[in-house]
């Protein structure tokens, strides 16, 4: 079976390979260009999406990626917002409160959303706890019509299977139109440079960009007024 995560480093057998160069946007060459128009048209026009990031750091390199996918999502669509986990207040968030106004608005942009992106360290070979009581709150079908991005952080490659293994079932079971190929990304490969920008290394940032391109692309086919289908 192919495993539905993709791990974000070059292996030691293609240290010499370079791979092909990879801008952001770009579409295989048999897309033709009237079907190229109409998923931009379909992604700027009728796609909201929401990035959930689950770290309990404001400088983690989760964190980091969050801002990261953001700023590439940005490029296409013109709704996208972004939970912070960790700025909720974490009364109501453990008590799963519907009544408080920070929990309610996080839980409407999630029902909202054509796409979601779940940006989460990982933690004990799994998921972060903030992550873990954020979807437990949401209702049982909050994922239902839409399509679902899963990224992750580590720091070994020994944890690289967490979001196939931990995540993906527990997303699967709120009944999402489609689970996108995630990407599992070292913690090196990922830095902040002297300007503020953040930055993925060569080995990061193609596979990242990859997965990325395919929820666009999710969206396209699935998303906008179809989402509730």
């Amino acid at each position: 079976m192919t495993p539905s995560v993709q791990f974000a480093e070059r292996p030691a057998s293609l240290a010499g390979f370079t791979e092909p160069t990879l801008t952001k946007g770009s579409r295989s060459e048999n897309v033709l260009p009237q079907q190229e128009t109409e998923m931009q048209s379909q992604k700027t026009v009728s796609s909201r999406i929401v990035v959930i990031t689950a770290s309990a750091s404001s400088t983690s390199r989760s964190e980091k990626l969050a801002r990261y996918v953001v700023s590439m999502l940005k490029m296409d669509y013109s709704a996208v917002d972004i939970i912070d986990l960790r700025t909720l207040p974490a009364a109501p968030l453990l008590a799963a409160d519907p009544e408080n106004e920070d929990i309610s608005r996080s839980t409407g942009l999630v029902e909202d959303a054509d796409g979601v992106v779940l940006v989460t360290p990982t933690y004990k070979g799994s998921y972060s706890g903030l992550l873990k009581v954020f979807i437990d709150l949401l209702p049982q079908y909050a994922l239902r019509g839409k399509v679902v991005l899963p990224l992750a952080t580590g720091g070994t490659i020994a944890h690289v299977q967490m979001l196939d293994h931990c995540l993906r079932p527990v997303l699967q079971s709120m009944w999402p139109r489609h689970v996108a190929q995630g990407c599992f990304v070292l913690d090196r490969h990922i830095s902040v440079a002297d300007d503020g920008q953040i930055e993925l290394s060569d080995d990061g940032a193609p596979l990242l960009l990859q997965v990325i391109e395919q929820f666009e692309n999710g969206l396209a086919a699935f998303g906008g007024g179809n989402r509730h289908a």
